[in-house]
């Protein structure tokens, strides 16, 4: 079963072309009973998708591919709302077959699938500025909470992309690097070097001290509780050990890094 795919046309021929079936993920089967609750409703207009997630790949091959994560939501006859969530669309499994020769009941001898012995990665949606725009019609940018995001990745690397245009119009080496394009991180880098841009770096650096020191009150109240309610001292103790380390560790980071761990 090809784990964290979904069902594709590319995926299906794929296996094909090894000679065997392939098999609905838990996921897919659970996509399978959205459509059959949803699609023939009568209330089928309101069905709507939502993209959450858009990432833009460098694959093994070279060349740039689009990746996205979406939610679908519909509503059976009854009016009630069902939902089904697919992550990684655009990726297929191209499954790596050792090959047998085995003999027939005529005697003939055929080639059969004998295991799979890896499951390698397909991408299906090539990366261009039309194909983004496609995505983009079902994305949503002006939400405070969960609007969608933007990524490009290499490998395991991950990157955040600050917006849409930088998504489309943005060479991924630079977005890589800024997680912006390199325009867009320049004029950034310019609006903090002006007394405005210094003021907020300062209020949100004071921003970000305040709250480690309420962090820090909140945990020496807690504490002071336990001990009033009777915590066992061995308990007491371990927590003293703990906080020993974990302050060790912060003072550590902040020598190399500075106050806020930066390079």
């Amino acid at each position: 079963m090809p784990s964290g795919f979904n069902k594709s046309d590319e995926g299906t021929k794929a296996y094909q072309d090894i000679g065997r079936a392939y098999d609905l993920t838990l996921a897919d089967e659970h996509h399978e009973r959205f459509l059959k609750q949803t699609q023939a409703s009568q209330h089928s207009g309101k069905a709507k998708t939502e993209i959450i997630k858009i990432r833009r790949v460098m694959a093994d091959d070279g060349k740039e591919y689009l990746v996205y994560d979406e939610i679908a939501r519909g509503y059976d006859n009854l009016g009630n709302e069902h939902h089904s969530a697919r992550p990684n669309i655009g990726r297929y499994p191209i499954p790596v077959a050792r090959k047998e020769l085995r003999m027939g009941p005529d005697m003939s001898t055929q080639e059969v699938t004998a295991e799979i012995t890896r499951m390698d990665t397909g991408y299906s949606i090539p990366f261009s500025a039309s194909n983004l725009e496609k995505l983009h019609k079902n994305a949503n940018d002006k939400k405070q909470r969960g609007a969608t995001q933007y990524y490009v990745q290499r490998g395991n690397n991950l990157v955040s992309v600050a917006n849409y245009e930088a998504m489309k119009n943005g060479e991924f080496d630079q977005l890589e690097k800024y997680g912006m394009t390199l325009e867009q991180w320049i004029q950034k880098e310019k609006a903090l070097a002006t007394p405005a841009g210094e003021a907020q770096k300062e209020q949100e650096e004071t921003e970000e001290e305040e709250g480690e020191e309420e962090d820090k009150q909140d945990k020496e109240q807690s504490q002071e509780v336990e001990i009033e309610l009777g915590a066992p001292k061995e308990e007491q103790k371990d927590e003293e050990q703990t906080e020993d380390t974990d302050q060790s560790k912060t003072e550590t980071k902040r020598s190399r890094f500075g106050r806020k761990g930066r390079y």
